[in-house]
């Protein structure tokens, strides 16, 4: 991924991601001072209900979702053009494109395409035209942003009018996403032949078979879509949407304060009293499926102690950080996956019974300093810990930590850095030490963050895992899951890994923080969810 913006600051698949309002208001509205003003004379801007007008935190660079990576650009997209399958509001897959799936071996997936779909245009969607654009993927010389999802694939046939076949390399258990996600978003082979590097600009736009059109798109300032009265689907509740570009936190507020949008994602965590204060609107929060957590270097003394590990995992007042740091909108974390990011492969009654055999380490100095003197390190010691820039609750948390620490003689130094050399160190591997993190999902599965962050193989540089964690079952549990087509036995050797984890202490899970969205009092957005950018979430929104 590539200069990206997700709903969270964190990291995925690797790359930094971008904040939200690091930049000015990109023109969209007018300025503030002559909002509060039109505000202040006018009251609140009333608007009929046949159209939706959003406030997205970025901008994006293109319509062409093949070199334009980024969850704003898919929260886009995503209104217009469609995947063979589709995250439902539990995480779980379900058909779209194609109407049924299977995986009968860890190298295939049939997809039995849906026969009533037609393109925008009205001409007929056949799997030629998800041959010819998933196919691009695989393609090097196309240098798509999302090969790395296809890193694993084979090949990819229509071996039917109306089926895909996708033969891989070696088992795969996460390509299973691939078709609900951005990287398996179809665009007609006509078309995109037709426009070539052209497709995605503001003059040629795209072409999907989605429940809306996209008419416009003005860089740094907006997309207009209207319904699609021939979507093959149920159509959407409203005519027409405006998605609107305002990176200033500020801006949006008052935007939403005014009446010039309906709606906003990403409520800024620090901002949620001011927003709840406006009457006109509510407030809605859903687990996010990111994850802050603090790394321990395991190779590299002090941390290669396991008590003492389990000393600094006791002293840490997550409890606290919550309700400083997010206002209590979240919960404590107890593992490197929340909950939710176990999507069909585990129901949560289930995840909840798994989690509770899992070392809890509740906020106890007493009992850090007990962890303490039975390491070899019992007298104390001195540490620097990093955060980024970019993510200032961590820096906060680790204030918090550095706070406690000292009941326990260790004196831990907090350190701000830019978020560009916060992340090349990481990949760097080098003087790793406490490192502090936030990781949000590619996708909704429960090895997401796991796979990078425990395996041996990603213990190397330009790799993930941080903590230099090498536990031989750990590896073989990976292997097992990434092997098996039935979800039961994935989710076993996932919850033994998870468990082993949380017994040695790489990581320290901190808390899985909530997600919020704002949305005026005329509509109602039913099943808001941490997914909604991988999501036709516009079709969501009613009228109240």
């Amino acid at each position: 991924m590539s200069s990206e913006h997700v709903p969270s600051e964190g990291l995925t698949r690797g790359r930094l991601l971008q904040r939200a309002g690091a930049v000015g208001a990109g023109g969209v509205l007018l300025s503030e001072p002559t909002l509060a003003a039109a505000s202040a004379r006018k009251g609140n801007v009333r608007r009929a209900t046949d159209t939706l007008t959003w406030a997205l935190p970025g901008t994006i660079r293109s319509l062409d979702f093949v070199h334009s990576y980024d969850s704003l650009t898919t929260a886009v997209l995503g209104q217009g053009l469609e995947g063979l399958l589709v995250f439902d509001d539990s995480g779980a897959l379900k058909p779209r494109l194609a109407k049924s799936w299977s995986h009968p071996s860890p190298l295939t997936y049939i997809y039995k395409l849906r026969t009533d779909v037609k393109w925008w245009d009205g001409t007929p969607f056949t799997a030629a035209d998800v041959e010819f654009c998933m196919g691009q993927h695989l393609d090097p010389k196309v240098g798509s942003q999302v090969a790395t999802f296809y890193a694993n694939v084979k090949s990819i046939k229509a071996t039917g009018t109306h089926e895909i076949t996708i033969k891989m390399k070696s088992p795969d258990a996460a390509f299973q996403y691939v078709p609900a996600g951005h990287a398996g978003l179809i665009v007609q082979k006509a078309f995109s032949q037709k426009q070539g590097k052209n497709i995605g600009t503001p003059s040629t736009l795209t072409m999907g078979t989605g429940p809306y059109k996209i008419t416009k798109y003005t860089p740094d300032e907006g997309v207009s879509l209207v319904r699609n009265d021939a979507y093959w689907g149920p159509k959407p509740a409203i005519a027409n949407l405006e998605l609107k570009f305002i990176t200033a936190q500020a801006t949006r507020l008052l935007a939403m304060r005014s009446g010039q949008i309906d709606g906003a994602f990403e409520v800024p965590v620090d901002q949620a009293d001011q927003w709840a204060r406006i009457s006109t609107i509510r407030l809605a929060f859903a687990p996010q499926l990111s994850v802050y957590f603090f790394s321990f270097d395991t190779e590299a003394e002090p941390w290669s102690d396991v008590h003492v590990r389990r000393a600094v995992a006791y002293a840490t007042d997550k409890v606290g950080m919550l309700r400083t740091q997010f206002k209590g909108h979240g919960e404590v974390a107890t593992s490197l996956v929340p909950p939710g990011q176990w999507g069909g492969v585990l129901a949560q009654a289930a995840v909840k019974r798994v989690y509770a055999g899992f070392p809890a380490y509740k906020f106890s100095i007493a009992k850090a300093k007990q962890e303490l003197a039975a390491s070899g390190f019992k007298d104390g010691f001195s540490a620097t810990l990093v955060y980024p820039d970019s993510v200032p609750q961590l820096g906060k948390m680790c204030l918090i930590l550095a706070q406690n620490l000292k009941q326990l003689n260790i004196k831990l130094t907090v350190k701000q850095v830019n978020a560009d050399k916060w992340l090349n160190d990481l990949y760097a591997h080098e003087n790793l030490g406490i490192q502090s993190i936030t990781f949000v999902p590619d996708y909704p599965d429960p090895v997401n963050y796991p796979l990078v962050l425990l395996g041996s193989k990603h213990a190397v540089k330009n790799d993930l895992n941080i903590a230099n964690y090498k536990n031989p079952v750990v590896d073989k549990l990976l292997a097992v899951q990434e092997q098996a087509t039935r979800q039961s036995v994935r989710a076993k050797a996932i919850a033994s890994m998870l468990k082993i984890a949380a017994v040695d202490e790489p990581y320290l899970p901190l808390v899985w923080p909530d997600v919020r969205v704002a949305v005026s009092k005329k509509f109602v957005y039913k099943g808001f969810n941490a997914l909604y950018f991988n999501q036709p979430w516009a079709t969501k929104i009613r009228p109240a």
